[in-house]
């Protein structure tokens, strides 16, 4: 590849079906499905987000992808409905789920927006999205988040890297010549921009700080009911890492060493 300076290449400018096709192709290779964040950590999200705000209905996955979220709320009996903008990613996931109780369903988006009524999701998460869409897109997509939820009561659940260099993960493709993020991530965000940019559309923050998922994952075995007697220095040395690992009471309490960020806010009653 010639000096990235010279015009030999060029970024890619996603638009909407090209994001969609993306999507759509991922949906389909099943090789790319572990790379799902949601399908690594998504028990730790749904742990995670109980500490900071209760689940009421509707709930819904709003950029479901193939359904690994909804996989984690359906096994803790939590009834979910999704939305993606990737019909693919909607028929693997309306095919992945059917006739599981619980599951009501994933629709598909039109321009950023839904069937569903005004105030209808009283628990929207909006997880690991939030980076892959282009201002224009995401300015609509946030106004449809808006609408959706209920005023005062409901709850936006929003997670991304923190702080991601979006540079280390850029491919270049030698067909067209040119440079992308290969999970198409086109934005990054910090503390303070991200609490800014669901500001500026009109939601109230609750919460906005960093944490690693990933320790909430592991179940936390209950301790066996043993004589006062029957102690050793491993049993100690046992349960002093057993802990270590509990993840911590306080959820705000980032933790390396791969947070991300997460925003909790609500839409003010009029």
């Amino acid at each position: 590849m010639s000096d990235p300076s010279s015009p030999d290449w060029h970024y890619l400018d996603w638009s909407e079906q090209q994001i969609e096709d993306f999507w759509n192709f991922t949906a389909n290779w099943p090789a790319h499905h572990v790379d799902y964040f949601t399908r690594q950590v998504g028990k730790g999200v749904i742990r995670f987000a109980r500490t900071l705000m209760p689940f009421t209905q509707e709930v819904v996955d709003f950029g479901c992808g193939k359904g690994d979220l909804i996989e984690c709320l359906l096994a803790d009996g939590i009834p979910c409905m999704g939305v993606d903008s990737s019909a693919g990613s909607v028929d693997f996931v309306n095919a992945r789920f059917q006739g599981r109780v619980g599951w009501k369903g994933a629709i598909p988006t039109s321009g950023g927006r839904t069937p569903m009524p005004d105030g209808s999701a009283g628990t929207l998460f909006f997880v690991e999205t939030i980076e892959h869409l282009p201002p224009e897109v995401l300015r609509e997509v946030l106004r449809e988040l808006r609408r959706l939820l209920k005023p005062g009561e409901g709850r936006l659940f929003v997670t991304t890297p923190d702080d991601e260099l979006l540079a280390r993960e850029q491919v270049f493709c030698p067909a067209c010549h040119s440079v992308f993020h290969r999970y198409q991530h086109v934005a990054t965000f910090s503390k303070t921009t991200l609490a800014q940019t669901l500001e500026a559309m009109g939601f109230t923050t609750i919460a906005c700080d960093t944490t690693d998922f990933g320790r909430y994952v592991a179940d936390i075995p209950a301790p066996r009911r043993r004589s006062v007697l029957d102690v050793s220095m491993r049993d100690v040395l046992h349960r002093i890492k057993m802990i270590v690992r509990k993840p911590s009471p306080n959820p705000a309490q980032p933790s390396a060493p791969e947070p991300h960020l997460y925003w909790v806010g609500s839409v003010p009653r009029e």
